[in-house]
C-alpha cells in the first residue's frame, strides 16, 4: 500500500496524470554535458528503425490541419540476437545468416535487399548478353523477380504545403539507401556512376538508412542543472561504448566497487565532436572526480534525485505500432510489396496483445490499448489514408484508394479495424463515429487506385527521373531497354 500522505509542497505539486518523461536535450549543441547516473535505473539497449512519417497537427484556434514530414524511431520487434547479426550474409546468395521473422521493417528491408541482389545478378548477365533475344529474356526475368537497382526510389513521403521548402515537402527513399548499401568502399565503379547520374550524394545518403540501430537509454541528472530533475537520455551506441570505457577505466583505478558509479556516484562528462572525420572520435566520455581540484561534488539535491524513484521507460520499450506503420508505408510506396506477408506476424502478435490488454481492462473506461502513445506513436493525428473497402471516410471528403487487407489463407475477421484519421484510435471498419475523439464518418466505396507520380527532387538534388530508372512503368534500368 502506498503512502498517500502529503505535505503542503507535495500537495501543490501533486498530479493525477502520469505526464511525460523528461528528456535530456540540447547538450550536443553545447558540445558536452556532465551527468550523474541514476542509482536505481536500468541501462537499456534500444534497437530502432529510423523512417520518415507524415504527421498531422490541428491548430487549436482555427482547427486547420497542417502536415509535416518528421523522422520517427520505430522500435524493432526482432530479438537482439537477430539484430546483432543483421549484416552477416551468405556471399553467394545474399541471404542473412539470421533472417528476421517478425518485424515488418526488417522483413521489408530484406525483401528490398533481395530484389536489389537479384537486380545485380541480372545486370551482370546483361553486360555479357549479345543478342536481342538474350536482352528480352533478361528483361522478363527482371520483371518476374521484381528486381530493383540500388538507385530505384521505393518510397515517397510528401505533404502539400507551398510555404515549405522542397526538401521539407518531400522525402524519397531509394532501395540502396534504405538498406545502407551506399558505402563508398563497397560500391563498384558502375554503381558509383549510377549514384552520380541520379544526383545521390554519398555524404547525405546515410540519412536514408532504415537498418535497425542500437541506442542506449540512460537515466541521468545534469550536474549543471539539477533543477531539471531526473532526465532520460537516448544516445548513440558509440557514446554508450565510450561511457562503458570510462567506467571500466575508473574501476581499474579505484577498484571494482569504488569505481562503480551506481555504488560510489561520480559524474561522467559526455562530449560530442561532430566535425571529427574519424567516427570513433565523434564522442568521448570521461569520469570526473568528486573531490580535489576541479571537483564535481555530490550535492544533497543531486543525491536525492539519483537515489529516488527513477522515471518509467516502459513506453520506450514497447514495440512499434504495426497498424499505423502499414498505413504510412502503403500510402508512400512507389513499387509493389506483399504487405500481408510483411505485416502478418506483427499484426497477429499486436492483436493478441491488444485482446489481452482489453481483457485486463474489462469494466474500465474504453481506451486504445494497442496504439503506442510513447516513442513510437505514429502521429498526433493520422493522415486521411483509409486503406480498405468501405473504410470510413470523414464526411465531405473523397474516398481514398486501397485494397482490403485480409491475410492469405485466413477468413476475414468479423470486425476488421482501421485507424481513426484524426487520433489514430483503432476502430471497427464499419464504424460511423470514432469512440475516442468523436470524429464522424460515412461509408463509401473506394475509388480505383491512382497511379504513382514521378519522384520529385530529394534534399540535396534530383534523385533521378523516370527515364533513368524505369521506376514508374518499366521497372528495369535503362541499359536493358
Amino acid at each position: 500500500m502506498s503512502n498517500d500522505s502529503m505535505g503542503l509542497d507535495e500537495f501543490i505539486g501533486h498530479t493525477t496524470s502520469g505526464g511525460r518523461n523528461n528528456y535530456l536535450k540540447g547538450w550536443k549543441k553545447q558540445g558536452f554535458v556532465e551527468c550523474w547516473l541514476h542509482k536505481q535505473a536500468s541501462f537499456v539497449a534500444l534497437w530502432r528503425h529510423q523512417l520518415p512519417i507524415v504527421r498531422a497537427f490541428e491548430d487549436r484556434d482555427t482547427k486547420a490541419i497542417t502536415r509535416r514530414i518528421w523522422s520517427q524511431n520505430w522500435k524493432c520487434w526482432e530479438p537482439e540476437n537477430i539484430l546483432t547479426d543483421q549484416r552477416k550474409r551468405d556471399k553467394k546468395t545474399g541471404k542473412r545468416e539470421a533472417p528476421p521473422m517478425i518485424c515488418p521493417v526488417c522483413l521489408l528491408l530484406e525483401d528490398i535487399y533481395q530484389r536489389v541482389h537479384a537486380g545485380k545478378i541480372i545486370a551482370a548477365h546483361a553486360a555479357e548478353a549479345k543478342s536481342a533475344e538474350e536482352q528480352t529474356a533478361l528483361r522478363e526475368e527482371w520483371k518476374k523477380q521484381r528486381a530493383l537497382s540500388i538507385v530505384t526510389p521505393v518510397f515517397k513521403f510528401e505533404v502539400d504545403d507551398p510555404e515549405l521548402s522542397e526538401s521539407e515537402r518531400c522525402v524519397v527513399l531509394t532501395a540502396g539507401g534504405m538498406c545502407d548499401l551506399f558505402k563508398p568502399d563497397k560500391l563498384t565503379d558502375a554503381e558509383k556512376a549510377q549514384l552520380k547520374k541520379a544526383h545521390i550524394r554519398l555524404d547525405e545518403a546515410w540519412k536514408e538508412s532504415a537498418i535497425a540501430k542500437c541506442s542506449y537509454v540512460f537515466t541521468v541528472v545534469d550536474n549543471a542543472h539539477p533543477e531539471a530533475g531526473v532526465q532520460i537520455a537516448i544516445e548513440a551506441s558509440l557514446l554508450g561504448e565510450k561511457v562503458k570505457q570510462a567506467i571500466v577505466a575508473e574501476r581499474k583505478r579505484l577498484g571494482r566497487d569504488d569505481g562503480n558509479p551506481l555504488k560510489n556516484p561520480y559524474p561522467i562528462r559526455w562530449e560530442h565532436h561532430p566535425k571529427e572525420r574519424e567516427v570513433q572520435k565523434k564522442y568521448q566520455a570521461f569520469a570526473l572526480s568528486t573531490v580535489g581540484a576541479n571537483a564535481r561534488p555530490l550535492t544533497d539535491a543531486i543525491r536525492e534525485l539519483i537515489e529516488g524513484d527513477p522515471p518509467s521507460i516502459e513506453n520506450l520499450k514497447r514495440n512499434g505500432n504495426a497498424t499505423s506503420l502499414r498505413v504510412q508505408l502503403e500510402h508512400a510506396a512507389l513499387v509493389p510489396f506483399d504487405w500481408d506477408a510483411l505485416f502478418s506476424q506483427a499484426e497477429k502478435l499486436q492483436a493478441s496483445a491488444s485482446a489481452a490488454a482489453e481483457g485486463e481492462a474489462a469494466g474500465a473506461a474504453e481506451e486504445d490499448t494497442s496504439f503506442d502513445y510513447g516513442a513510437n506513436a505514429a502521429a498526433d493525428t493520422m493522415p486521411e489514408w483509409p486503406k480498405s473497402e468501405a473504410a470510413p471516410v470523414p464526411k465531405g471528403e473523397p474516398a481514398k484508394a486501397g485494397p482490403k487487407r485480409v491475410p492469405k489463407g485466413e477468413p476475414a475477421k468479423a470486425k476488421p479495424t482501421v485507424p481513426c484519421d484524426k487520433c489514430g484510435f483503432l476502430m471497427a471498419e464499419d464504424a460511423t463515429k470514432c469512440p475516442k475523439c468523436g470524429t464522424e464518418y460515412e461509408l463509401v466505396a473506394d475509388d480505383a487506385p491512382a497511379a504513382q507520380a514521378e519522384s520529385p527532387p530529394y534534399k540535396g538534388g534530383d534523385i533521378m527521373n523516370e527515364a533513368d530508372t524505369g521506376q514508374a512503368g518499366d521497372d528495369f534500368p535503362p541499359w536493358m531497354r
